[in-house]
């Protein structure tokens, strides 16, 4: 199971009183789905985990597609075999320090498998803190009411932002701001002329 990025603890002390019995039982669906909203806008899994994940090697280098990286355990081709004389940079780019001895050539583009290490061992306190604002969102928006985007009675009329009325796991500008930081990013490639 993924690990939830939010505890009930957190969200209760951002909704400020003790979560009724009703809150308490949806609220594990609740982080579950906000976890997957966040992972899913960021492509990142934030928690600290091994991955394994298929890259393609340019001109003797790759970027790892997880940050933040710990370790990188290992590497081999697809067929399985082990690739040796590779070089991480402690951040996210690994690149052959010397020619593989286990390929017979070192091609300009060759797919692997890298097993590494990446994530943060603590959530950052911002992916918390949007996490949370959704969740408080989803609790305190009835169900049935969520695509509302505007109603009026008389003279009073209330109206919603577009992302509010995607429902409770719609990210709000200022949200998708915070998480931009944690985006995976576009890699760029280099040409030779």
């Amino acid at each position: 199971m993924t690990v939830s990025l939010i505890t009930t603890d957190q969200v209760a002390s951002r909704l400020g009183r003790a979560l009724t019995d009703v809150e308490t039982a949806r609220l594990p669906f609740i982080a579950a789905d906000v976890s997957a909203t966040i992972r899913g806008y960021t492509g990142q899994t934030i928690t600290q985990q091994v991955h394994v994940s298929r890259v393609l090697v340019l001109d003797g280098a790759f970027r790892l597609p997880e940050r933040p990286v710990v370790s990188v355990a290992s590497i081999a081709t697809v067929d399985g075999t082990a690739v040796t004389g590779w070089g991480w940079d402690g951040l996210e780019m690994v690149e052959w320090v010397t020619a593989p001895v286990t390929l017979v050539s070192t091609p300009s583009r060759l797919w692997v498998d890298v097993t590494y290490t990446a994530g943060w061992e603590e959530v950052p306190d911002a992916i918390v803190g949007v996490g949370c604002a959704i969740a408080v969102r989803a609790l305190t928006v009835q169900p049935d009411s969520v695509a509302l985007q505007s109603e009026s009675i008389g003279g009073y009329s209330y109206q919603r932002g577009g992302a509010a009325a995607n429902g409770s796991f719609g990210l709000l500008l200022g949200e998708r701001q915070i998480l931009d930081r944690y985006r995976r990013t576009a890699a760029t490639l280099g040409l030779r002329l």
